[in-house]
């Protein structure tokens, strides 16, 4: 799963899925996507990530995102909310199937989280767990739990950069627009 950038490609080391031009990338329970973005990812400290996301369960917990480093913690879907497990960090609105959302992570040099939904700033907290979430340089671990937790579901992209991005480049990234003002 090549990168439309140039960037590193996607591995499915538990196996393939099936690519639909309407709907994605199809990936099956326990067989996510990994990534080594040492070509690009320099530093640990400060990244983001934005993914766009359809999950055919939201019930229980579900990784969107995790790695080696964070021991199965990470950005996730828990009881049909958006939330960094084991932190504060939630997204109010509520996750359904069948509907895409597109989640954004962002983590600053100064270790600070902020959890996205379709665009718009849900939550920031400076969190200790997972070492702060520091990124793993060499096994970004998406759409597989460590411990069985995760769903099926479709993938239409998954971006990730080395910068922190703020509201406005995150909302940009989302393609989403503030309702004009009359």
């Amino acid at each position: 799963l090549t990168s439309t950038t140039g960037g590193p490609s996607l591995e499915a080391p538990w196996g393939l899925g099936v690519i639909n031009s309407d709907s994605g990338y199809r990936f099956q329970k326990e067989k996510g996507l990994e990534l080594d973005e040492s070509h690009c990812v320099k530093k640990q400290d400060y990244w983001s990530v934005l993914m766009n996301v359809k999950l055919d369960k939201v019930d229980g917990y579900r990784s969107l995102m995790t790695s080696n480093l964070w021991k199965g913690n990470g950005p996730a879907v828990l009881d049909g909310t958006f939330v960094v497990k084991p932190t504060a960090l939630t997204c109010l609105e509520p996750i359904r199937t069948g509907y895409y959302y597109k989640y954004g992570v962002t983590r600053t040099k100064d270790d600070q989280v902020t959890l996205y939904l379709n665009g718009y700033p849900c939550m920031t907290a400076k969190p200790t767990s997972s070492k702060g979430f520091e990124l793993e340089l060499e096994n970004l671990i998406f759409f597989r739990g460590m411990m069985g937790e995760s769903s099926p579901g479709y993938v239409k992209q998954i971006q990730v950069w080395q910068k922190t991005l703020n509201a406005k480049e995150m909302l940009s990234a989302s393609e989403c627009k503030l309702p004009q003002e009359s």
